[in-house]
């Protein structure tokens, strides 16, 4: 048996989260129909549980793109912070506040990435600093 308009309507509100009785009310039936087409019509509860099915896979691809862009901001952010970091590093007046930053930044990330730098001849000078500011720190 095909489903009616107004069933077809019911199940797809109640597959996106409409209670029963929000759902009877906007298509003007009572809401103890729902629950009898539930339990008399398996093709009205599968249209419900397809319409779940279709809205959560739609969230989770909505989620992941909203997870993509804050992932891209946040990479902007540490970009920017690094690049004030490095110049207070060059031109700072608080010496003491740019061997706290580099200290902690060396013994977060610095094991993974100081080959990286060593390898380029530009950042010897950062190399000779980075080794110091260990030596300093007692790492």
């Amino acid at each position: 048996m095909s489903l009616k308009p107004k069933q077809r309507t019911a199940a797809l509100l109640l597959g996106r989260g409409m209670t029963a009785m929000e759902t009877a009310e906007k298509i003007g039936i009572c809401h103890t129909t729902i629950y009898k087409w539930k339990c008399r019509h398996p093709e009205f509860k599968a249209l419900i549980e397809a319409e779940k099915k279709y809205i959560q896979s739609g969230s989770e691809y909505a989620w992941h793109v909203h997870a993509s862009a804050i992932k891209a901001q946040i990479s902007g952010l540490i970009k920017v912070s690094l690049e004030t970091l490095h110049r207070q590093m060059r031109e700072g007046k608080n010496e003491m506040a740019v061997i706290k930053a580099a200290t902690y930044i060396l013994d977060k990330y610095g094991s993974d990435h100081i080959s990286d730098i060593r390898g380029s001849s530009e950042n010897t000078d950062e190399v000779e600093l980075l080794s110091a500011l260990r030596l300093v720190d007692g790492g």
